[in-house]
């Protein structure tokens, strides 16, 4: 990856929105990361953030205006068939299309 890739890949990520913070782009790329979709205490503990924040970054980056006056429509939230108690955060449509864009940079 050479640093115009990292500039692409910047300029990619602040498109979703001009002020998207550090921690939410970090919640956002390890959602990205894996293919598994990750529960909201796995996400917490692989980016070393509190439940609240993954909280408010999901309700952000769904379908459904929580929070900010516009939703990104990045992700999903659904429930864990085997532990209904749980919630699984997956990829919608257009985040899977970021997702695709994203890995293409890093596999330059």
């Amino acid at each position: 990856m050479t640093i115009d890739d990292v500039f692409r890949l910047l300029e990619l990520i602040r498109s979703i929105h001009p002020d998207l913070t550090c921690g939410q782009a970090q919640t956002l790329l390890e959602i990205m990361r894996h293919d598994d979709p990750p529960t909201m205490s796995e996400l917490a503990s692989r980016t070393n953030s509190p439940i609240t924040s993954i909280s408010r970054h999901c309700a952000q980056f769904g379908p459904v205006r929580r929070i900010t006056p516009k939703a990104f429509d990045l992700i999903r939230l659904s429930r864990d068939p085997e532990d209904r108690r749980v919630t699984r955060i997956e990829l919608s449509p257009k985040g899977k299309l970021l997702q695709k864009q994203i890995r293409e940079i890093i596999s330059r």
